[in-house]
């Protein structure tokens, strides 16, 4: 019993090891990259936007998968990466509350994907997190403080994961898909690493990339049904 527990184990995490997933899931082919059943033609090399707590290792290693050809990149994480990439911009955004360098991140990201043309190719690479470690208000008279005490809230008050989420994207300009209508005209592709169950893709990091389901009109039932 105890050689198979520990057989379990080490195959759980290889299975989970981030640079091990990503090389299983994504190739490069000539000047076409290759995710899954996904091909996109590298007409150019892409912008890359990782956001999460595995932010800085799945940059360091769709790096290695694209053989160093990044236009530019931005990187946010709750701490300092050891090993920097050229190209890239490093922020430490807060966790589990937004700060500062959490708002810093949002402008940065903004600036990379933003007037984007059809042959450009944007890559997110989203991991658990990133609610708190990418923040912009979609008002801006919502203050920092305003957004500290709205997601302590959130976070103190019980709810599952999904539905602490519809309030956040509902606050965001960037959660919900806002971040990928940022990126359009070009090509986009979203690698995301799920601390979520498998049916709620769109709650990893609230979705900056994905199709928003939710409504206003839920987040205001949610914030009066529990009190909040």
């Amino acid at each position: 019993g105890k050689q198979l527990a520990e057989q379990i184990f080490l195959e759980m995490m290889t299975a989970i090891d981030v640079r091990h997933a990503m090389l299983s899931k994504i190739q490069r082919q000539g000047e076409t990259l290759v995710a899954g059943d996904i091909l996109l033609p590298l007409r150019r090399a892409p912008r890359v936007v990782a956001v999460g707590k595995a932010a800085n290792r799945m940059a360091a290693v769709l790096d290695e998968i694209l053989g160093g050809q990044v236009e530019a990149g931005v990187a946010v994480s709750p701490a300092e990466s050891p090993h920097k990439l050229e190209r890239f911009r490093y922020f430490v955004g807060g966790h589990p509350y937004p700060d500062e360098g959490s708002l810093r991140a949002a402008d940065a990201v903004v600036d990379l994907v933003s007037n984007r043309r059809a042959d450009d190719l944007v890559i997110f690479l989203i991991s658990g997190g990133g609610s708190a470690l990418l923040e912009k208000p979609n008002d801006p008279a919502i203050s920092l403080a305003d957004l500290r005490e709205f997601n302590r809230v959130l976070v103190t008050c019980g709810l599952p994961i999904e539905q602490i989420n519809v309030l956040r994207k509902h606050l965001s300009a960037l959660k919900g898909g806002r971040l990928a209508v940022r990126a359009y005209h070009a090509a986009q592709l979203t690698i995301f690493i799920s601390d979520v169950p498998d049916h709620l893709p769109s709650m990893v990091a609230s979705g900056p990339t994905r199709p928003d389901e939710s409504t206003v009109e839920q987040a205001y039932a949610l914030a009066e049904q529990h009190g909040l």
